[in-house]
């Protein structure tokens, strides 16, 4: 199927749970991979992203100051059969 194979841009939202929205309000990213055929069976790909989490400005009816961003960038490593 050729579909499954060659490059992917992917973008994506996130909303924090738990002890992490204290921190961020709102998250983003961008990912970007490729699959390579390694025979008419499997195929091995890689990816790597970008994720910006946002810093919340409000907390209980107090205005926060220079939380920082958190940012990080994943890497994967994946195989399809």
């Amino acid at each position: 199927m050729q579909a499954q194979k060659g490059f992917k841009l992917g973008l994506n939202g996130s909303l924090p749970l738990g002890e992490n929205k204290k921190i961020v309000s709102l998250g983003a990213g961008l990912d970007v991979g490729y699959m390579y055929p390694l025979g008419e069976v499997v195929d091995l790909g890689i990816m790597a992203g970008f994720i910006n989490g946002f810093p919340e400005t409000f907390h209980e009816d107090v205005v926060l100051n220079n939380l920082p961003y958190v940012q990080f960038v994943p890497l994967a490593l994946s195989t399809r059969v």
